[in-house]
């Protein structure tokens, strides 16, 4: 996103925040509280984090494996589906679960409430493509850095994940070949970033279409569309 955009859109995006926070106040009878979404996520660090395992084998072990790795930013728990659907109005409760749109399985963070707040998603396989599962600790460590970060930025906060990306991959050699992503991953190489490509059934040219630009040691997000 270059300069002058970001800064339109940080200006349009803190007029239109400012005109909803000063808005004529209403008589005492009928006022309720306002709360923005970075306020709501004050709390996040000490609520557990309900992970759930749905879906086919290969994401629940996935998610399972990469999660006790890398998940630091709360504490965290594994459930079912019916522990989600029973829970997910609950006021302050955080899950982590799959969800599908399109061809596309994404990683959907909500925290409950009587109607659940999205906090963000992120795309981690086709419903036929599985291999970016392979990624996984990425998109884990990506949530938790997006969430750190709209904890303290407004703008984040409600622009979502694309407003955390950090642009060029500057003095990285970018892998796009998926063979030699995943070598590159693996190895956890520091100068590395690789590409990932998300469809619902691996075709390069299907749509959706999700490209994503990830460091290879330190995961972070440098280009998400």
């Amino acid at each position: 996103m270059s300069e002058s955009l970001t800064t339109l859109t940080r200006t349009a995006f803190a007029v239109l925040l400012g005109a909803l926070l000063v808005a004529a106040p209403l008589p005492a009878s009928a006022q309720k509280k306002l709360y923005t979404r970075s306020y709501l996520l004050q709390d996040f660090r000490s609520q557990t984090t309900r992970i759930v395992l749905d879906g086919p084998e290969d994401l629940c072990r996935a998610l399972w494996e990469d999660a006790t790795a890398v998940w630091t930013l709360s504490p965290y728990e594994f459930c079912t589906l019916a522990d989600y659907e029973a829970d997910a109005c609950k006021e302050g409760c955080y899950f982590l679960r799959p969800t599908e749109s399109r061809g596309i399985v994404y990683l959907t963070l909500t925290r409950g409430a009587s109607k659940p707040m999205t906090v963000v998603s992120i795309p981690v396989a086709g419903t036929s493509y599985r291999d970016p599962l392979l990624y996984m600790p990425a998109y884990l460590s990506i949530i938790q850095d997006y969430v750190e970060a709209a904890m303290s930025s407004e703008f984040k906060a409600y622009l979502g994940l694309r407003s955390a990306t950090r642009g060029t991959a500057w003095g990285k050699k970018v892998f796009k070949d998926p063979s030699e992503a995943a070598k590159a991953f693996h190895s956890g190489d520091p100068d590395a970033a690789v590409q990932v490509i998300i469809t619902p059934d691996g075709n390069f040219s299907s749509r959706p279409r999700h490209k994503l630009v990830i460091g290879a040691s330190q995961y972070e997000l440098y280009r998400y569309r």
